[in-house]
């Protein structure tokens, strides 16, 4: 047998301290050696090298990241035997009769007995959780993308130097811009010129860590130079360290109901035939 490789393997000690499944495998997909981890990942942690099923056994299924079904020649194992040259780590699903698949990051490394038997080295380490754990997140990304493309208001993701990084539909179609002409645009650019140094100081109080969320009515300028009223609602998102990362703003159009309010001060304050100052507004201005 080639020395270095399996006499490597076979040290208890060096084998047990492997986190990672290594394993010496004839042409065939009989495994010469493996140490403890590459047992478990092959579910037979209770089974000798000798004892272990060939990787071309019935019932042994690989498949790729998509759910794509491999043959034994396509995985990395197939591929460094058929080149006789190393193949970079990738992804592979390994599953065995109904069993959830598990997924690992493999390897392989053409090799050679001393008699001239080709041999492949196999390296494999569990990625399981670490998959799931990054669809987990991939999903709950999608959601909250969906949420924000769907939402009625505006929301818009902000950098904490006031850069527009992300916004929804519902925005774009307050302010009149396309997504690519809004996105990368400041809030001062946006923002009437009355209300910049207001909305400024708030955003500079969130970054000090003196509140946590605000909420103000301001002015927007669209893209046609219309002036549109939006009640602001404003939260600071952190790192895990508790550093700023960035803001989340949500507008809501309240410009009809602006105009509705001054409509019945103005109907308040104003005789409804003259249109003249009534004595209720002359008592005030007195």
């Amino acid at each position: 047998m080639t020395g270095s490789v399996l006499a490597a393997l076979r040290h208890a000690d060096i084998a047990a301290a492997l986190d990672d499944g290594l394993g010496v495998f004839d042409a065939f997909g009989k495994a010469l050696e493996c140490n403890p981890a590459l047992r478990r990942l092959l579910e037979a942690a209770d089974q000798t090298p000798q004892d272990l099923p060939s990787l071309t056994a019935a019932g042994l299924r690989f498949v790729d990241e998509s759910g794509r079904a491999l043959t034994l020649a396509q995985t990395p194992f197939g591929r460094a035997h058929t080149s006789g040259r190393p193949v970079p780590t990738v992804v592979v699903g390994i599953a065995s009769g109904d069993r959830d698949v598990r997924w690992v990051r493999m390897g392989a490394l053409a090799w050679t007995d001393d008699d001239g038997s080709p041999l492949v080295v196999l390296t494999c380490s569990d990625v399981t959780a670490e998959r799931a754990a990054v669809i987990a997140l991939a999903t709950a990304e999608r959601r909250l993308r969906l949420t924000a493309d769907h939402a009625p208001i505006g929301i818009a993701l902000v950098s904490t130097d006031g850069v527009l990084l992300d916004v929804n539909d519902a925005l774009c179609r307050l302010l009149g811009y396309g997504h690519a002409e809004l996105t990368g645009r400041t809030l001062d650019e946006i923002t009437h010129p009355d209300h910049r140094d207001s909305d400024g100081d708030t955003v500079a109080q969130l970054l000090a860590g003196c509140a946590e969320t605000y909420r103000a009515q301001t002015v927007y300028l669209t893209r046609d130079g219309r002036e549109l009223w939006a009640q602001l609602s404003v939260a600071l998102a952190r790192d895990d360290r508790g550093e700023p990362q960035y803001l989340i703003a949500m507008v809501e159009d309240i410009s009809a109901q602006r105009a509705a309010t001054t409509a019945l001060d103005h109907r308040a304050s104003h005789d409804q035939l003259t249109g003249l100052p009534n004595r209720s507004l002359l008592l005030q201005r007195t």
